[in-house]
């Protein structure tokens, strides 16, 4: 599969989008990863250009927390409530939580911060999604904030 990031690159890649950030499949992830330890990984999502989107994924193929192991449970838990006090410590006081549970197949949790202009879609990911997508100015100054999001999180970040 081949698909445009909103730097405007194309990324190949085979199987899901998911999947192939979990393996590392894609060799141009806008950011990189903000922590990767072989079970999770953080990245930006590629193909939504929303400053702070962070996706947590995982290596293996669930498609719902119930099939993780206690500890892998915790990891992830763990893992969320580092990133979101990585949030809070850089600004960003409302954080929404979407867990995907099987559009994919592959179990990821989206973690969005809340901009101004994300209010008039409530809580509506899909719709916040097709905004992002159409309405955002993607200009390279706003690639660039996209840029320096991830690398300020990453930065901020507590393992």
């Amino acid at each position: 599969m081949k698909i445009k990031n909103w730097l405007g690159e194309y990324m190949k890649f085979t199987g899901s989008l998911g999947k192939a950030i979990a393996n590392h499949e894609i060799n141009n992830l806008p950011g990189g990863y903000i922590y990767d330890d072989g079970f999770i990984n953080l990245s930006a999502d590629p193909e939504i250009p929303i400053e702070g989107l962070i996706i947590l994924g995982t290596t293996k193929s669930y498609s719902s927390i119930n099939e993780f192991s206690d500890n892998e449970r915790l990891k992830i838990y763990d893992i969320s409530n580092k990133l979101l006090k990585t949030f809070h410590k850089i600004g960003y006081k409302k954080i929404i939580l979407y867990q995907d549970e099987g559009s994919s197949g592959q179990f990821h949790i989206w973690f969005l911060p809340r901009h101004n202009w994300t209010y008039k879609f409530g809580n509506n990911l899909d719709d916040i999604i097709q905004f992002s997508k159409e309405k955002l100015n993607l200009s390279n100054s706003y690639k660039i904030s996209l840029l320096k999001c991830i690398s300020n999180i990453k930065n901020n970040f507590d393992t």
